[in-house]
């Protein structure tokens, strides 16, 4: 039996929220890390979880704990890369310990995190079992060129096994390792849920779809998704053991499978829990049955992602669909009576000033619930980073190296400014987007006019602060 050490890397609160986002603060339970948990227990290892972040543990105190496991593994998506690097070099430094490193960070630039003199094992894809498989391996003394998904440095190379075929049923994962997260700590934002405790889900893996901005290659294009089934057992387990009051539901696109959707909806209704729900969906993947199914069964909101107000902008990054198709989907998810969330981003390549005021003005005219304006910030291994790299457009092509990328809602410094646009102006019109919006007399009205609970007054003043500080 190994023993494993998962980190979820420390970052101060100071460096992970900048503006309106320090008022959310939203702590969600780092389910990767506790999916690869469950598979190392499940193969008979040792694991332990500390989540630097939620935990607000120091490097120096989580280097101490290393000392006792055989392996320690970290996961980080780009934004978080520097820290994941700081606290791995920390780590052997201080104890000697084998270091795994994994997560989209990995998968999307393997060669620089194995490159990395104080990183052992760089882990590409899905890594639930590749890790459990490495660990097994090197616990035993045997080869590990025969674990699939891997890279390592042997005598001065570095060598990468292949890749790991994508699981097929993903029901075969157990249950994310909640037991040995803080989840005392992950109690959710009244900004973003007026219900608390909420609670965090992932039903689903894969998208089919082609956005340029989103790096689809740690669960690719095939959509696969948990049984109605075993999506039950999972919120009775949120219900029933955690508490949860709201639930989260953080796939890529809920609604790909209508079939799936409406069996849940009512298996839902079947328990009659004390329950709300909220999820994400593409405005053309999704009818009113299936909305009036979800509304029937708790969701509180669902969250699209509208992205631009220019049809020549959503046509570059490959969104695959119209703006009439938004208004029609909009329109009906609201005469169902759920909330939406419409999330936007500015700044895109290829985007003008007037790119931008078509995306707020669209903004106001859909008139989502709540409405995010998200500066882009190009993730490497999509297509868009390659985009503004081979144009010259990106002046820091390994800009994560400097630092923690915040809450990119609101970035003082974005990473990106588009050739037609100034950095100044671009933090003017993001400014503009929230404050043109939010400020509107129709929409507070509305709002006001919405409040039921006094949940509902404790998310909207929190709103209405972050709007303020942004």
């Amino acid at each position: 039996m190994a023993s494993v050490l998962l980190i979820n890397p420390p970052i101060l609160k100071k460096d992970l929220y900048k503006g309106g986002a320090a008022v959310a603060q939203t702590k969600v339970e780092p389910l990767g890390i506790a999916y690869v948990a469950a598979v190392l227990e499940e193969a008979g290892h040792r694991a332990r979880i500390i989540d630097g972040i939620a935990e607000e543990s120091s490097i120096e105190a989580i280097s101490r704990e290393a000392q006792h496991f055989d392996f320690v593994g970290t996961s980080a998506c780009t934004a978080f890369a520097k820290r994941a690097y700081d606290a791995a070099k920390a780590i052997k430094e201080a104890t000697g310990v084998e270091v795994i490193f994994g997560g989209p960070h990995a998968t999307a630039i393997p060669s620089e995190v194995i490159s990395q003199e104080f990183i052992d094992y760089a882990v590409v894809g899905e890594g639930e079992y590749t890790i459990s498989e490495l660990a097994t391996a090197l616990e035993r003394k045997k080869p590990i060129s025969k674990v699939k998904g891997l890279y390592y440095k042997k005598a001065g190379t570095t060598v990468f096994t292949g890749e790991r075929p994508f699981l097929k049923n993903i029901d075969q994962i157990p249950m994310p390792a909640r037991h040995l997260l803080p989840m005392h700590l992950y109690t959710g934002s009244e900004a973003r849920s007026r219900r608390l405790p909420s609670r965090s889900l992932i039903t689903s893996r894969g998208c089919p779809f082609n956005c340029t901005f989103c790096d689809k290659h740690i669960f690719g294009r095939s959509f696969r998704a948990h049984s109605p089934e075993r999506v039950m057992q999972e919120m009775e387990l949120l219900v029933g053991k955690y508490k949860a009051r709201d639930i989260g539901i953080w796939d890529d696109n809920f609604t790909v499978d209508k079939k799936r959707v409406l069996k849940i909806c009512e298996m839902m209704k079947q328990r009659n829990w004390d329950l709300t729900f909220s999820c994400e969906a593409r405005v053309d993947c999704i009818d009113e049955p299936v909305l009036r199914a979800l509304k029937s069964a708790g969701c509180e909101y669902i969250a699209y992602g509208v992205e631009s107000g220019s049809q020549r902008i959503l046509d570059s990054i490959r969104k695959g669909f119209s703006k009439s198709k938004v208004r029609e989907t909009f329109k009906v998810t609201q005469n169902v009576g759920i909330g939406i969330r419409g999330y936007f981003i500015v700044g895109l390549p290829g985007e003008t000033k007037h790119d931008i005021e078509q995306t707020i003005s669209f903004a106001k005219e859909l008139n989502p619930t709540i409405a995010t304006f998200t500066f882009f910030t190009p993730w490497p291994g999509t297509d868009a980073y390659k985009q503004v790299v081979k144009s010259h457009e990106l002046s820091k092509q390994s800009y994560w190296l400097e630092g923690v990328v915040p809450d990119f809602n609101f970035l003082e410094d974005p990473i990106y400014v588009p050739k037609r646009i100034t950095k100044k102006g671009l933090v003017e019109l993001h400014k503009k987007a929230y404050m043109s919006f939010y400020l509107r007399p129709g929409y507070m009205m509305q709002r006001v006019l919405s409040i039921r609970h006094v949940e509902d007054i404790k998310m909207m003043a929190k709103g209405f602060l972050a709007i303020v500080k942004s």
